[in-house]
């Protein structure tokens, strides 16, 4: 045969292709080939010679050649497809390869059986969804394609269509999104310590974001082992069961697997009571002549001083009253001319405590509550725990729960912590007041003619404290405002018409606050001077409108008057067609029937007669005069 890898390139149908198509990967040019093989980065998809061929388990049912053209064709192919597909001739000898990539997608098409002019909107849970790099609207928004689909893909989408007169709403589409494993995580006994006692339980967890679940099975020292599912329990371990320990997670779907591992240290335990014990560890070797001795913590080295001494050569080491700092690893390093060993670790484990236990919860409570207190004290091991309730044991565990309490149940709930181990115990105490019946605030308001504004809070209960809010806000000491009888009056003086809004008061203790509601003050005022609008000047036969505004509260009445006579009783006039003698001072009165307060405000207007028979020159010389007159007026 011919060499032909130069001359031959592969070709697929589609690339980018989307998860679920079918995908035909073809030699151009066309060649005939009688034998050889498809493969996928190292792993092998299938084989052939003449009319036969073989596929492996990892493609079957989804892969087959075209025996004489050499073509493959790849049915519902997935995201873990994407890769570099090599071809190999061996009649004749070729290689050619092509990288392909294998995209998830999801398009869904909204249809609507009747209607025009309609519009689309597409919602992905309480969020309108808008064309991205991810994501298409096309067909006038009907359809939503969304390419390379993650895991928060998943929906549930709906699409909403509306023209001017209707609008619908479908029901609910879900994606199922295959996706993981991956964000593995493995904890041993709930803690993130790996270093464990002999004799101790384990209990490992391994959990992993996966669709559909992954399959999980353990391994140690990298190989499986009898034990499926999430946990793995193991009963009085021995220190030789030290060693990595590994969940796998595998797929079936995306045909996807990933590994956690953690490394386990299981050493004998020494445990020792702080500021009690002196701890004492001998290194020993089974034969030869060793030279030094040395002793590590961890990844420190040990040094003599303070509590610590070396005896017997270095080989004896000697702590004197532990405390919790020496608690650690111990290894101890032999060496001589010819070798160097380290001896497996031993634990050190110290105990001590209780601290005095800190109690946490309210201090005061209302008849029929329940409190909750708790309790803590630094120990090792972990402290036990004893409520109290003057002497009388209520508890034996570290938060307790009263029963609704009553106006007898004052008194003082004392904690102990013990610790079985170091012997010692600690207390605490703490006092909770019950501090009445159930009460509120209520707002009332007094108010005199010609007096200054009064405002009082009754409050029902024992409050130990009354502010005042306006409009939401603190209502704060001012030259005008003053409080009294422990805030719970106060007084506005002398009231003003900005003094208006919605005032509240807040009596509060300290198990909770109340709040009044709202009264909205209202201040009357006014009338202020009135504003009016109308024209200075206008024409025989004109009709002319007068507009006339007050500021006041409760709004003002109008009335309208020329020469003396009343004309109107609204706040708008409107005159009769002007003649020459209706010129003159046309005065509005506003007034407000609850202060019995008025005010007036007055407009002049000059009646004109049309300029008739002049030319144009007169006319525009008569008009600039009473611009010029018109003008003067403004600015006076």
């Amino acid at each position: 045969g011919v060499l032909a890898s130069a001359a031959v390139e592969v070709e697929p149908s589609i690339n980018p292709a989307v998860v679920g198509d079918t995908v035909i990967l073809s030699l151009s040019p066309s060649t005939s080939i009688k034998s050889g093989s498809w493969a996928v980065g190292e792993s092998q998809i299938l084989t052939w010679l003449g009319e036969q061929q073989a596929v492996f388990p990892s493609h079957s049912g989804r892969a087959s050649v075209n025996v004489l053209t050499g073509a493959l064709t790849l049915s519902s192919v997935k995201v873990s497809d994407s890769g570099v597909y090599i071809v190999q001739g061996t009649d004749p000898q070729l290689k050619a390869n092509t990288s392909i990539t294998f995209n998830s997608s999801a398009v869904i098409t909204c249809s609507v059986s009747s209607g025009s002019s309609l519009s689309f909107l597409w919602i992905n849970g309480s969020s309108v969804v808008t064309a991205g790099d991810r994501v298409q609207l096309t067909d006038g928004n009907s359809t939503l394609t969304i390419t390379n689909v993650t895991r928060y893909d998943q929906g549930p989408f709906k699409c909403h269509v509306f023209n001017p007169v209707s609008n619908e709403t479908s029901d609910s589409v879900n994606f199922t999104i295959t996706y993981g494993p991956d964000n593995m995580a493995l904890t041993v006994n709930g803690q993130n310590t790996t270093s464990f006692s002999v004799g101790s339980n384990l209990t490992m967890l391994c959990s992993v974001q996966s669709n559909p679940p992954a399959q999980l099975q353990w391994a140690f020292r990298g190989e499986l082992v009898n034990t499926l599912g999430p946990l793995w329990e193991l009963f009085s371990v021995s220190k030789e069961q030290s060693g990595p320990y590994s969940c796998v997670a595998f797929n079936n779907h995306s045909n996807m697997n990933s590994t956690i591992t953690t490394n386990i240290l299981i050493s004998n335990n020494t445990s020792l009571v702080e500021f009690n014990d002196t701890a004492v560890l001998m290194c020993s070797v089974s034969n030869g002549s060793p030279l030094s001795y040395g002793w590590m913590k961890g990844n420190s080295v040990i040094k003599a001083g303070g509590g610590v001494q070396f005896s017997d050569e270095d080989a004896t080491l000697t702590i004197t009253r532990v405390t919790r700092d020496d608690e650690g690893l111990f290894k101890c390093n032999v060496s001589n001319l010819l070798n160097q060993e380290v001896s497996l670790p031993v634990l050190l484990n110290v105990s001590y405590g209780p601290k005095m236990p800190t109690i946490t919860g309210p201090k005061a409570a209302i008849p029929g509550d329940n409190v909750t207190l708790s309790c803590y004290a630094s120990s090792n091991p972990s402290s036990s725990y004893i409520w109290f309730f003057n002497s009388t044991k209520v508890a034996n565990t570290s938060e307790y729960v009263t029963p609704p309490l009553t106006s007898d149940m004052v008194g003082m709930y004392t904690c102990m912590a013990f610790n079985g181990i170091t012997g010692k115990n600690s207390t605490a105490h703490t006092m909770i007041k019950v501090v009445g019946e159930t009460w509120m605030a209520i707002f009332t308001l007094k108010r005199k003619k010609d007096a200054p504004m009064r405002t009082q809070t009754d409050s029902f209960g024992p409050a130990q404290h009354v502010y005042w809010m306006k409009n939401g806000q603190p209502l704060h000491d001012d030259n005008r405002t003053t409080f009294s009888m422990d805030n719970k009056t106060v007084t506005l003086d002398p009231i003003q018409y900005h003094d208006t809004g919605k005032y509240q008061c807040v009596a509060f203790n300290p198990v909770r606050n109340m709040t009044s509601p709202p009264y909205m003050l209202y201040v009357n005022f006014g009338p202020l001077t009135p504003v009016v609008k109308g024209p200075s000047y206008a024409e025989i036969g004109q009709e002319v409108n007068f507009d006339c505004y007050a500021k006041s509260v409760p709004p003002s009445h109008y009335s309208w008057w020329y020469n003396g006579s009343e004309v109107a009783n609204t706040s708008v006039y409107k005159t009769s067609p002007l003649t020459l003698d209706m010129s003159g001072e046309y005065t509005c009165m506003a007034y407000n029937n609850i202060t019995g307060k008025n005010s007036t405000s007055s407009q002049r207007l000059t009646v004109i007669a049309h300029a008739v028979g002049l030319h144009t020159q007169s006319k525009a010389a008569l008009m600039m005069g009473l611009l010029a007159l018109s003008v003067n007026v403004l600015f006076n």
